[in-house]
């Protein structure tokens, strides 16, 4: 991917929203606004699962797999943050 692609495949991910917040200091708002960006990934993983779009290549399907979540309660919580760090850092 070159610069351009890599930012836009970045802003239209759910980690945007969540770095975005945080870098905002919008915590509150964050975790009262996530469960519909959570349950976008079991969405596209059904979609996948049912042939319903084009085939996940097997790193995106191993990311969205490690990316369903139950209840969000402080170790969740945790784990989500870590796991968005850890993704702006990749790019």
């Amino acid at each position: 991917m070159n610069d351009i692609e890599t930012t836009v495949y970045f802003y239209v991910r759910n980690d945007a929203f969540i770095i975005n917040n945080i870098l905002c200091g919008n915590m509150d708002f964050l975790w009262e606004n996530i469960r519909p960006m959570l349950d976008d990934n079991n969405g596209v993983l059904k979609e996948h699962e049912d042939g319903l779009r084009p085939p996940l290549d097997d790193v995106t399907l191993k990311r969205l797999q490690c990316r369903i979540y139950g209840e969000l309660d402080s170790v969740v919580k945790n784990r989500i943050l870590k796991t968005a760090w850890s993704d702006i850092t990749i790019f």
